[in-house]
């Protein structure tokens, strides 16, 4: 059997490989596309035939009757219109780029002007180059200039309808006489100019179309904004920051904005505007920082927001406005923390909010403000803690709050305002810490809260308010301790309250007086302390800690 025979004898059927070229849509290159469509099919049939007579030699007719020399300038002519429309493809490509540079110098330039009316036109100018442009870097060129012209020096009270040059001479060493000038100069009825860019550039975060510029970062660093509306908005490049920016004006809104930067990041911001509203925004990055942000305006609203993501800090943030509200907002991801954070305003309210991550901290946070709202509040998630925590004002609630983490603690948290109130709260986690938790306020109420979790911890914490209740309250869980527990208020009440749990030690009060009352005390009732509250000699006997002295 010869090569490139059938076992039956018959002839094999010939292979037939093919080139194929993709559509070129380009109209500058239009005339190569042809030139490369006709040398393609020259360069199919060059291989057909050069590859048939390889694979199928018994088939072929003798090689002199090959025309080799049409054959090799069909194969060159197809590999000439391929190099004819690499050159056109990079004649275009070079001649957008130049046009590209040339619009964005004239723009750039007009942004440079004196005038008010020729940057108010570079804004424009700026804004159509990016949307002229698919390419991705150069779109965030323009993005990046449109943000630094905010950048520049600005005086928001100046009144001037000049330009302004403020110098600032600071010696170079102590004892010298050398000094350093710095000079800020602020441009004439620059207030137009900057909040055409906030909402030309806002305009197009809420596009979804080619033109929409949610891809590109955004560098806000310490611009001022004049009621910024950005509601609806969408933030996906890799980095968002407004530090250090400073909203004033009556509103500033983020209403329905849809952060998924990997960074969004408002440290050390300013809110200053009457109302500040982030009303059902969403923020999905890896980190969401509003560590050391202020917002002293009247109201400031996170209602609905949703935090997810990896981590969600707002560290050493002050919110003294008259409102703060956080209602039914969720958070997730993997860390949540309120460390240091201050609220001072008349009401701070999370009421039905959700934290739903690994950990929840307002370690350290400090609650002043007239009420303190934590009603209905869902703690899930590994851990939740308010260590070294402090209450005041009026009223703090945490009514009907659900605290069913692996760890919920307060340790060390001062609860002084005049009312305290955990009613119908449920610890369930595996273990709930009021270690050394002071109670001064005139009342503090337990009233029908639930511990069913492993461990519940009262020890050497203090009550010495007017009233406190732990009225229908039920321990059902392994081991609740008051060990050296102080209950020094007017009133202090356990009345039909439910010891079901493993073991209650109320051994070695450190104060037991005034005594707080149990159903048992009355020998009439017909009610007997149950076996698992210690001690067995009832009542328990004081035992001074020395240190912790008269606290």
């Amino acid at each position: 059997m010869g090569y490139g025979q059938s076992v039956s004898g018959e002839k094999p059927k010939k292979m037939e490989i093919t080139m194929e070229m993709g559509e070129v849509s380009s109209p500058g290159v239009s005339g190569a596309a042809n030139l490369l469509g006709a040398g393609g099919h020259r360069v199919r049939s060059g291989a057909y035939l050069l590859f048939s007579w390889v694979l199928n030699p018994t088939d072929q007719k003798q090689p002199e009757e090959i025309d080799v020399t049409r054959m090799a300038l069909t194969v060159a002519a197809g590999f000439g219109g391929l190099v004819a429309l690499v050159v056109a493809y990079r004649k275009q490509r070079d001649a957008e780029e130049g046009r590209f540079v040339e619009r964005f110098g004239a723009a750039a330039e007009q942004l440079g002007h004196v005038d008010v009316a020729v940057r108010m036109a570079g804004v424009y100018a700026m804004a159509g180059v990016a949307d002229r442009t698919r390419n991705m870097e150069q779109r965030q060129q323009c993005v990046d200039v449109l943000c630094g012209y905010l950048r520049l020096p600005y005086d928001p009270t100046s009144i001037e309808d000049h330009q302004v040059l403020t110098i600032v001479r600071n010696p170079e060493r102590e004892g010298t006489s050398t000094s350093r000038e710095i000079h800020f100069q602020y441009r004439q009825n620059d207030r137009e100019v900057r909040n055409t860019i906030v909402r030309i550039i806002s305009d197009h975060l809420r596009r979804d179309d080619s033109q929409s510029w949610s891809q590109c970062s955004f560098d806000f660093k310490n611009v001022f904004f004049d009621n910024a509306n950005f509601s609806g908005a969408r933030f996906d490049g890799s980095i968002t920051s407004f530090e250090g920016a400073t909203f004033g004006g009556a509103f500033t809104s983020f209403a329905l904005v849809a952060f998924g930067s990997r960074r969004s990041s408002f440290v050390e911001a300013t809110f200053d505007a009457n109302r500040t509203l982030f009303t059902g925004a969403t923020f999905d990055g890896t980190f969401t920082l509003f560590n050391l942000a202020k917002f002293s305006g009247e109201s400031t609203l996170f209602e609905g927001a949703r935090f997810g993501g990896g981590e969600t800090s707002f560290d050493r943030a002050m919110f003294d406005g008259e409102k703060t509200a956080f209602v039914w907002a969720m958070f997730g991801g993997k860390k949540i923390s309120f460390l240091g954070a201050t609220f001072s305003g008349k009401e701070t309210s999370f009421l039905g909010a959700r934290f739903g991550g690994e950990s929840t901290l307002f370690g350290g946070a400090t609650f002043s403000g007239e009420s303190t709202l934590f009603e209905g509040v869902m703690f899930g998630g590994g851990e939740t803690s308010f260590d070294r925590a402090m209450f005041g004002g009026e009223k703090t609630s945490f009514d009907r709050a659900m605290f069913g983490g692996e760890k919920t603690s307060f340790l060390e948290a001062r609860f002084g305002g005049e009312k305290t109130s955990f009613l119908e709260a449920r610890f369930s986690g595996e273990k709930t810490s009021f270690l050394e938790a002071r109670f001064s306020g005139k009342t503090t109420a337990f009233y029908m809260a639930t511990f069913s979790g492993a461990i519940t911890l009262f020890d050497r914490a203090m009550f010495s308010g007017a009233i406190t209740s732990f009225e229908r309250a039920t321990f059902s869980g392994g081991k609740t301790s008051f060990y050296m527990t102080t209950f020094s208020g007017e009133k202090t009440a356990f009345y039909r309250a439910t010891f079901s749990g493993l073991k209650i030690d109320f051994n070695h009060p450190q104060q037991w007086n005034p005594a707080p009352k149990f159903d048992w005390d009355n020998p009439s009732s017909g009610i007997l302390k149950p076996n698992n509250v210690k001690p067995g000699d009832w009542p328990p006997t004081e035992k001074h800690d020395p240190e912790l002295g008269d606290s």
